[in-house]
């Protein structure tokens, strides 16, 4: 129904094929503390986990956006 041939998805799903880049994925998000979904990383340091609502993803986008400029040069 997805528009896979469902012999290669079988195929796939027997092999090997990404199991170490979806082990070193999987080891990334444990060290970050990640133990469900959904989760969302901003910029590699920030994490919403669980179901979260609106505001909550807009308040981390203005400690993100408060971030950046802070990191920008001043200019004279």
């Amino acid at each position: 129904a997805a528009g896979l041939n469902g012999d290669d998805v079988v195929r796939f799903f027997k092999s090997n094929d990404l199991f170490s880049e979806i082990g070193s994925e999987d080891k990334t998000a444990r060290d970050m503390g990640i133990q469900g979904v959904p989760c969302f990383i901003f910029n590699g340091r920030h994490v919403l986990s669980g179901a979260q609502p609106p505001e909550a993803f807009l308040q981390l986008f203005d400690v993100i956006r408060a971030e950046e400029e802070r990191a920008q040069p001043q200019s004279a």
